[in-house]
């Protein structure tokens, strides 16, 4: 129905702007399967401005078949912070799905980074401000959400290996370690 891509669209950083033609070539692929039902998450090689890039916030398709909620880098980083707004805007957003007659459609919520224990929360910050979105995430599946977190720039090395290493699934009632100051190396 369609593709959800996590960001880094180019080897290069933020400094080069190469990001728009790895998108235009990743549409190339995708558009023979999906048509143009494609969202683009910014990731930390991605410039802001990026021709292509998802808006942040709610994406949800004009069919009301699923939703879909997008974390841009520049709003929850590698290097923290953000996680308190972005927290807010899911509450509101989840809420509506709540209030609203959304049953059990799923809602998917794009992030280029993971909000689990891994090599890449231990050693940076967003490990250290992952909390209240976790928090948002289990009140709202506790709400009956059937929610589907996305990620990519993971680093995990060997960190969630328990969960299946680059390809997690957890069901509803499974836990995880998600990185907070008691795990941290410093």
């Amino acid at each position: 129905d369609g593709a959800f891509l996590v960001g880094d669209y180019t080897p290069h950083s933020r400094e080069s702007n190469t990001s728009s033609e790895g998108i235009a070539a990743l549409k190339k692929v995708f558009r023979p399967v999906v048509g143009d039902n494609m969202l683009f998450t910014q990731g930390n090689h991605d410039h802001v401005d990026t021709v292509g890039l998802a808006k942040d916030g709610n994406n949800d398709p004009a069919s009301g078949k699923y939703g879909v909620f997008v974390i841009n880098e520049n709003d929850y980083s590698a290097y923290g912070g953000g996680s308190a707004a972005v927290a807010n805007q899911l509450t509101a957003y989840f809420n509506e799905k709540v209030s609203g007659d959304w049953g059990n459609k799923p809602i998917f919520v794009l992030c280029h980074v993971p909000l689990h224990y891994s090599m890449r929360t231990e050693t940076s910050n967003s490990g250290k401000t992952a909390r209240p979105m976790v928090d948002v995430l289990n009140e709202a599946g506790a709400n009956g959400l059937n929610i589907l977190f996305l990620f990519g720039h993971n680093h995990s090395g060997d960190y969630d290996s328990y969960l299946g290493g680059s390809s997690i699934y957890l069901a509803k009632g499974d836990t995880m370690l998600i990185a907070k100051p008691e795990n941290y190396k410093e």
